[in-house]
């Protein structure tokens, strides 16, 4: 089908929206490790980190060949997706209710500060945005008798979880919603279909990180380290915490309408008038909104929540503009408000999911290596480093490949606990952190702050970084020794002085 003037439009005011505000430097944690996986493609080694990400991170690695730069290659990955996303909600919102919903929709995600972000970093959440609502369209258009479709549908949720592996499970109930009524000839052909697809990536992921042994040894072990935490009230009361921010920050003033039509849902009154509607969006986004709310939410990888977000805006801008509104004009008048409260937070907020927070993040982490580079010798220099997402550990063995760099968070091994080493792009993994004889300086790389003043200790030399930033640098592992942060992981046969 070819694109309407009204599809391009959305697909170039979505595009240029994010050139201007792209992120110069790998953004977090798991931007880094998807460079590396480009570069070297290793799930033991996370390479990027387990599940493996693999379409995603070959959709990397063939942009570089054209950019020249892993960040923006990745990142104009993430471009071309908020564009083909914008287009994908217009005609899910045209097919599901009516035009002026499907034009909206696609207003409130270009603005959306959280969309915006996401279109402008190195990550695959913009990817499993546009799969989500893709798959989505896909499953309505079978749903309401296109039956021929079942086996795009059945290509596209395993290309989903070539790019994302959750993306697949979250949205295989609403694909057995879909082929209730296509009868077990066609049903078992989709399997087969999306059986072959996953195969096609599956293999040569795991051959790509040792077979599928060493594979699945990396993937238990990231799921007890990283995301098992339990079931408790505790848990889910902290998920939806996070959820509620995440939320809010895709939708802002959209919230208002969204929040009121699903309270006149639930009190009875007629806002969505087919239940076919309701079951649709219902297996479509319960499973992993459930599965945040219950199970796991990551405080700072807001990422997470895009999978459902993108049907929320469908159904925040059906609040807009549904019928029972009295006056047309009230409606896009909202519909513009919305619009430019999103744009004006997005490009001033002092807020990490805006501009101005990208434009931090990489004035900060650009001062770090500065300093370091102009400051230290990789001869007598080693770094200690975090997990910690906007600064990691990992930002220190992309850009200071030269400097020997250590991980401080345990890894689960079938040999025991093991810390990464990274030099020369090379990641090692080791049972400690064993400085070398040379060593004389030991830069604790985390982003401290302007003003802080924690946990290092009274013999930390504190070298300005730029803005009242600094890095907290150690003469000895002695000195190292005595940050009860880092203590656990420094090898215990190295002599104190």
């Amino acid at each position: 089908m070819r694109p309407s003037k009204t599809e391009t439009i959305i697909f170039l005011a979505a595009a240029l929206t994010r050139l201007p505000f792209t992120s110069k430097l790998l953004y977090n944690l798991d931007s880094v490790q998807f460079a590396l996986g480009a570069q070297k493609f290793d799930v033991t080694l996370h390479q990027p980190q387990p599940p493996g990400y693999f379409l995603y991170v070959l959709m990397g690695r063939a942009a570089d060949m054209a950019m020249g730069d892993i960040n923006r290659a990745f990142v104009l990955v993430s471009i071309i997706f908020s564009a083909l996303t914008a287009v994908i909600l217009y005609r899910l919102g045209r097919e599901v209710f009516d035009n002026d919903t499907g034009v909206a929709a696609a207003v409130l995600f270009i603005t959306s500060p959280l969309m915006w972000l996401h279109g402008e970093v190195a990550l695959s959440y913009m990817p499993e945005a546009f799969m989500s609502g893709l798959f989505a369209y896909l499953c309505y258009k079978i749903i309401k008798g296109e039956h021929r479709l079942f086996w795009v549908a059945a290509v596209v949720l395993g290309v989903a979880g070539g790019i994302r592996q959750n993306t697949m499970v979250f949205l295989m109930p609403l694909w057995f919603y879909s082929m209730k009524g296509l009868g077990t000839r066609r049903v078992a052909a989709a399997l087969a279909v999306f059986a072959v697809t996953v195969l096609a990536w599956f293999i040569p992921m795991t051959v790509a990180s040792g077979g599928f042994t060493h594979y699945y040894e990396s993937l238990s072990a990231h799921w007890r380290d990283s995301n098992w935490r339990g079931i408790h009230l505790h848990w889910i009361e902290f998920n939806a915490t996070y959820m509620l921010y995440f939320i809010l920050s895709g939708l802002l003033l959209a919230l208002a309408p969204l929040i009121a039509s699903l309270y006149n849902v639930l009190r009875g009154r007629t806002v969505i008038s087919d239940r076919g509607i309701l079951f649709f969006f219902g297996f479509w986004l319960m499973p992993p909104f459930l599965f945040h709310l219950i199970i796991f939410t990551h405080p700072a990888v807001p990422g997470h929540s895009l999978i459902y977000m993108v049907g929320l805006l469908v159904l925040a801008a059906r609040s807009i503009t549904c019928p029972s509104m009295p006056l047309k004009r009230p409606r896009w008048a909202f519909v513009a408000i919305v619009a430019s409260v999103n744009t004006l937070f997005f490009l001033f907020a002092p807020y990490p999911l805006s501009a101005k927070g990208i434009r931090e993040h990489d004035k900060a982490l650009a001062g770090y290596i500065k300093t370091i580079r102009e400051n230290f010798s990789p001869a007598d220099t080693e770094i200690i480093g975090t997990d910690r997402f906007l600064y990691s550990y990992r930002h220190a063995m992309f850009y200071l490949p030269e400097f020997r760099v250590h991980d401080t968070v345990f890894l689960s091994t079938p040999d025991g606990p093991r810390l990464f080493l990274g030099q020369n792009d090379t990641t090692t993994k080791t049972r400690w952190i064993t400085p070398l004889p040379s060593t004389r300086n030991f830069i604790d790389f985390i982003n401290y702050g302007p003003g802080y003043r924690g946990d290092y200790t009274p013999e930390a030399r504190l070298v300005p970084a730029g803005d009242g930033d600094f890095l907290v640098v150690y003469s000895n592992i002695g000195e190292l020794g005595r940050v009860a942060r880092l203590a656990p992981f420094i090898d215990p046969a190295v002599k104190k002085p």
